[in-house]
């Protein structure tokens, strides 16, 4: 849980952390998926599939991440930015829809 408070932190250096060797419980992992949930930079974990029944949830927020979730922040990027962050969503459509989802400016006019 100690882990999950920092990188709840948005820590804009770290994109890669490997925790599979270290024994992560599921309550671990599902503190690592609420952590993700305020950080926008990391794109990568390395964590057991076997621990976690969050797993798909960890996966798709870390999908988005590097789809660049970040630029929601973000209120100074050109509105053309999104047609490239959307093209790289295409091929996923749960990161397709949150990208929508998030910013119905881009489809409202």
């Amino acid at each position: 849980q100690a882990l999950a408070h920092v990188l709840a932190k948005d820590n804009v250096t770290l994109k890669r952390l490997a925790v599979n060797a270290n024994r992560i419980t599921s309550k671990g992992v599902e503190s690592l998926v609420t952590a993700l949930q305020s950080n926008v930079t990391l794109q990568y974990i390395e964590v057991d599939q076997h621990t976690t029944s969050v797993h798909s949830e960890l996966t798709l927020l870390l999908r988005q991440n590097r789809a660049g979730r970040r630029l929601l922040r973000d209120e100074t990027v050109p509105l053309g930015m999104w047609s490239y962050v959307l093209g790289r969503s295409s091929r996923q459509p749960n990161v397709l829809f949150y990208f929508l989802k998030e910013l119905p400016s881009l489809y409202m006019h």
